[in-house]
């Protein structure tokens, strides 16, 4: 723990605790003939720290796995702290499998980009840090379709094209793709 004291030898002055807990300070005061002292004692309480963990992806129907992380110094009260997870913004609903634990799941309602936060609070001090989750579309795999007719042991590619389920007409007529190479094994 460190204290910052601005002017010890002034009358007035201001200290800076780096953590929460409880202090006692003392003040000493002497004229070179006499000295006294007086002591106080300060509760000094911090908002709690939180992380909601890194950024991450998955494809629906998946859900994701939240690890968040919150401290806090135990004032006002031990463990007082409580965690929440909430969507702060996306194009559809997401379900929290506790939204109050620090390490859930989350499974959401639609493809999109999702902001999630997590809240921390001791009932005095709320700290809060969010994170991204992209929910990508499922199915967007790429397949092949190939047309070949063989004769004589020739080859003739007469149509290819390539498929992506999850596309309109209009997406999938824009994966048309060149055969570079066929293998024919009899």
């Amino acid at each position: 723990m460190v204290i910052g004291v601005g002017d010890a030898s002034a009358a007035n002055t201001t200290a800076d605790f780096s953590s929460g807990g409880v202090y006692v300070l003392q003040l000493s005061a002497s004229d070179s003939a006499l000295a006294g002292t007086d002591t106080v004692t300060l509760t000094v309480n911090k908002a709690p720290s939180v992380n909601a963990g890194a950024d991450q992806a998955i494809t629906l129907p998946d859900a994701v796995n939240l690890s968040g992380f919150a401290s806090d110094d135990g004032i006002p009260s031990p463990g007082a702290m409580s965690t929440t997870w909430t969507k702060t913004s996306g194009p559809g609903t997401v379900t929290f499998g506790d939204v109050h634990a620090l390490t859930t799941s989350a499974s959401f309602s639609a493809p999109g980009t999702y902001s999630l936060r997590l809240n921390a609070s001791d009932t005095v001090f709320t700290r809060s840090d969010a994170m991204t989750v992209t929910a990508n579309a499922p199915g967007t795999t790429p397949s092949a379709d190939v047309k070949a007719t063989i004769t004589d042991g020739k080859s003739v590619v007469t149509d290819g094209i390539c498929h992506r389920s999850g596309l309109d007409q209009q997406q999938r007529d824009g994966y048309r793709f060149a055969v570079r190479q066929f293998v024919f094994r009899y």
